[in-house]
């Protein structure tokens, strides 16, 4: 009998410690802010999706929540298309204000995979800081989430246009943008 309730503990033990953990996908759209441009010659801000899966830990009304997204950015300037994709870890520490209801902030390590300059010739100036920050709130209405979050760069990459036939101007990276998505929890 001591056996029978030394497994019925160990298995409650178990059922609530994977309880405490979350995982999913989620995906949704991103864009730039007003400032990430400094010249006439760009026709519109970066604009893109994202997508990718996360995994949360939760420990009564707070939350660690890490995340691997793929994100995908383009632009035009002077009618010609500049694109690149990113892989972006950000890692949230949150805190639930209602069984709904839910902020969240931390840092998000970004690294590019590809850009894509067609009929540009770019130059980067300036150092990479791969390292920009994150705040947003998420609204869970059972396993679907509605995630708002801005990111804010820690640094600049900026990209200056040298092409003859183009005018010059620069792109300021500094990871500022608006990102409106969807999660969905799998637990």
């Amino acid at each position: 009998m001591k056996k029978f309730y030394f497994l019925l503990i160990c298995l409650l033990s178990i059922k609530s410690i994977y309880s405490q953990f979350d995982y999913g996908f989620n995906g949704g759209i991103s864009m730039s802010s007003k400032d990430a441009f400094k010249a006439d010659n760009f026709e519109n801000n970066l604009k893109g999706f994202y997508a990718g899966f996360y995994g949360e830990v939760n420990f009564l009304v707070l939350y660690v929540r890490p995340e691997i997204n793929f994100v995908r950015h383009s632009s035009k300037i002077n009618s010609k298309d500049y694109s690149e994709t990113n892989l972006e870890i950000p890692v949230s520490l949150g805190y639930k204000l209602f069984p709904l209801l839910s902020i969240y902030g931390g840092p998000s390590f970004v690294s590019n995979i590809d850009r894509n300059y067609n009929d540009l010739s770019l130059n980067e100036i300036k150092n990479k800081k791969n390292l920009s920050f994150h705040l947003g709130t998420r609204f869970s209405f059972g396993p679907l989430s509605f995630n708002l979050t801005y990111n804010e760069g820690g640094d600049n990459t900026q990209l200056s246009s040298n092409n003859l036939n183009t005018e010059s101007g620069e792109i300021n990276k500094s990871n500022r943008f608006l990102k409106i998505g969807l999660s969905y929890s799998l637990d």
